[in-house]
């Protein structure tokens, strides 16, 4: 192989940014109709417009910071491009191929990523969500770079004497705060649909359900750790499953994002990264996953 381009992730880039903008135009629209339509009742409203176009502008302007995060990149045997600059392999510095790396767009926090440090003291980030290719850009990178110029990843022995049997680190999801919402708003649907509707109505409110759900599958993982193995389930889609054995594993990192639920990041050592939202998991929980996973002797971050 003698080069790699990266390949924008369909879901959480062009999937995110396309839920922006949607959103916010939507919002926009309902304040601008609101003002429209209480004009004519003399309500003193009339900072509404207003209000409306500067969280328009927030929003086209935290799609575009977001964008922009997400460079083309080209990594050729020499050189590595960023959108229209590129830098000889050569100049790199410091290869850091995993970690939590600072996030320049705000409300979103830290993304785990690469971090390539250039002799020109110019640093660049490969954001691991970014990508649907994030694993073979690292991999090939790693092949071209000097390898005095990589910083190591933490190497652990997994501990395979810390026998724990089969443990579940999961919740009701009807009691944690998402899953209660979801469950009534789907109760609400399930009343709207047997009451004497027409036929458009029904319609209707099969294609909500079915987008409510959509919505909510990737908010409600747990996990479970048996036999050297950690598993993860959904509370929605239960016959979903992802097992991951322990001596696979890099490392694993807690997230925090902000309006969004708690989230388990897996890195294997072959590069391919996966989030995994928990809006089920309290506190408590947590806490016993982390302690578990430390037993074992895994790298986890914070």
């Amino acid at each position: 192989m003698e080069k790699v381009v990266s390949k924008k992730s369909f879901l959480k880039y062009y999937g995110h940014l396309s839920y922006l903008l949607i959103f916010s135009i939507t919002i926009f629209s309902f304040i601008i109709i609101i003002y429209l339509e209480d004009k004519s009742k003399q309500l003193n409203i009339h900072i509404m417009p207003v209000l409306g176009f500067l969280f328009l502008f927030f929003s086209l302007w935290l799609a575009f910071k977001y964008a922009q995060t997400a460079y083309k990149i080209k990594i050729t045997r020499q050189t590595i491009s960023f959108n229209s600059k590129t830098y000889l392999i050569t100049d790199i510095e410091k290869l850091k191929l995993t970690g939590t790396q600072d996030y320049p767009v705000f409300g979103y926090g830290n993304k785990e990523g690469a971090a390539i440090y250039f002799k020109d003291n110019t640093v660049k980030y490969i954001y691991d969500d970014m990508y649907s290719n994030t694993a073979e850009l690292k991999k090939f990178l790693l092949s071209v770079t000097n390898p005095n110029n990589i910083e190591p990843v933490k190497k652990k022995i997994i501990n395979t004497n810390y026998n724990i049997g089969s443990v579940s680190f999961k919740n009701f999801f009807i009691f944690s705060v998402r899953g209660g919402f979801f469950s009534l708003l789907l109760v609400m649907l399930l009343i709207g649909l047997i009451q004497p509707n027409p036929i458009f109505n029904i319609v209707s409110y099969i294609l909500f359900s079915v987008l409510v759900v959509a919505l909510h599958i990737p908010l409600f993982y747990y996990f479970e750790i048996s036999d050297n193995r950690l598993i993860v389930k959904n509370h929605i889609l239960f016959t979903r499953k992802r097992t991951y054995y322990l001596d696979e594993i890099s490392k694993i990192s807690f997230e925090h994002t902000y309006g969004l639920p708690d989230a388990l990041r897996i890195v294997t050592k072959d590069y391919k990264s996966k989030k995994y939202f928990a809006a089920s998991l309290y506190d408590s929980t947590w806490a016993s996953l982390k302690e578990t996973l430390k037993e074992l002797n895994i790298n986890v971050e914070n």
